[in-house]
């Protein structure tokens, strides 16, 4: 015992010193996320403009996905790819309305037919969020045909860290309005676990490791 003892002792000494580490670091990680999240609900969105682009971004709250919250083709997507979740982010997206009133037709035409005779009106309708054209024809019947398609428009998205803050961004045209709903960012993405370091000192640790060299002088000594 005595020629083992002291190095036992020492070993209990320093595993109590990196328990302590961990422990101290999960603390602190701990409180920076709750910090983070007191931030993140009391946070509004902000908007920012650029030429004709429209970003947002917002804090968001740093809490572990349940893919219970996962829609039936997000998750099955997701299970394709192999995929662990880290974002959900849940956003409401409105095409602007279009409306148009006492337009003038690009075209007026009378077409006399053998029994007939039909006006017909085309009216030309420029984007966004809607173009294309419509014909009005007048006759023993209206009719109307429209032709429109709705303006492509492409969605940048994002999440970043600022510090131990999660933050949701992205941009559209000024013409599309989004809303920011529920979500959540997995605390890895911005506050990773902590790696014990053996070198750092603390209370916790400094108790360790004098009680386990004094154990180990005593035992030895005998």
């Amino acid at each position: 015992m005595k020629k083992y003892g002291p190095w036992v002792l020492f070993l209990i000494a320093m595993a109590g010193w990196t328990f302590q580490n961990y422990r101290l670091g999960d603390l602190q990680r701990e409180l920076t996320l709750a910090e983070a999240n007191t931030r993140a609900a009391l946070d509004t969105t902000r908007v920012s403009a650029a030429d004709s682009v429209t970003a947002a971004t917002r804090l968001a709250n740093q809490a572990s996905i349940e893919n219970d919250s996962l829609s039936g083709a997000l998750a099955a997507a997701l299970a394709d790819r192999g995929a662990t979740l880290r974002t959900l982010q849940r956003t409401r997206v409105r095409i602007d309305s279009l409306v148009a009133l006492g337009q003038t037709a690009t075209t007026d035409t009378i077409i006399v037919t053998a029994t007939d005779t039909v006006r017909v009106a085309s009216f030309e309708l420029e984007g966004p969020p809607i173009s294309g054209a419509q014909t009005v024809r007048v006759g023993p019947a209206i009719t109307l045909d429209s032709r429109l398609v709705v303006t492509p428009f492409t969605v940048s998205y994002g999440v970043a860290c600022a510090g131990s803050d999660a933050v949701f961004s992205w941009d559209t045209p000024d013409w599309v309005s989004t809303t920011f709903e529920s979500g959540a960012v997995d605390p890895l993405v911005c506050n990773p676990l902590p790696r014990a370091s053996m070198f750092s000192i603390s209370t916790g640790k400094s108790f360790w490791l004098v009680a386990g060299g004094l154990l180990g002088y005593v035992l030895g000594s005998h």
